[in-house]
């Protein structure tokens, strides 16, 4: 089992090595010294890994509790890899084509052709009444 000692005080070595926690857990340390944290599960009958950060800046307690709760998701019959691609596709979705992102793009381009007292009239009516009611992230 890891302690936050050993994780410091890992030598990097010409090929990447492997120092075990449990549960599947460990700390790859590649030849150019980065620390990576993963985890090594099987899900249908497939091997797979799944990436939890790196080391320092994910600690060994975090660690943990992601592999925790990537364990749960599995109990639950759902892939941890596929869960976590899917979260990052809807935060993505959520940031880049919300309602107000577009709203305010088209603002942008649409206001160079309108006076400037016009085009603030229309985007405080936007900030107003339309993302209000539509809300921000739709």
């Amino acid at each position: 089992m890891l302690t936050d000692i050993k994780c410091k005080s890992a030598q990097v070595s010409e090929k990447a090595r492997k120092l075990s926690d449990e549960k599947g857990l460990y700390l790859e340390v590649m030849p150019n010294g980065g620390k990576y944290w993963r985890m090594k599960f099987r899900f249908a009958d497939k091997e797979k890994r799944l990436a939890f950060g790196v080391y320092p800046e994910v600690t060994l307690a975090e660690a943990r509790e992601r592999r925790d709760e990537a364990r749960k998701l599995l109990r639950d019959g759902i892939d941890p890899s596929q869960a976590k691609k899917d979260r990052q596709l809807q935060h993505m979705l959520k940031n880049e084509n919300s309602f107000l992102t577009i709203a305010l793009e088209w603002h942008d381009v649409w206001k160079s052709t309108l006076t400037p007292k016009h085009a603030s009239a229309v985007l405080r009516r936007l900030e107003k009444d339309v993302f209000p009611e539509l809300g921000a992230d739709l």
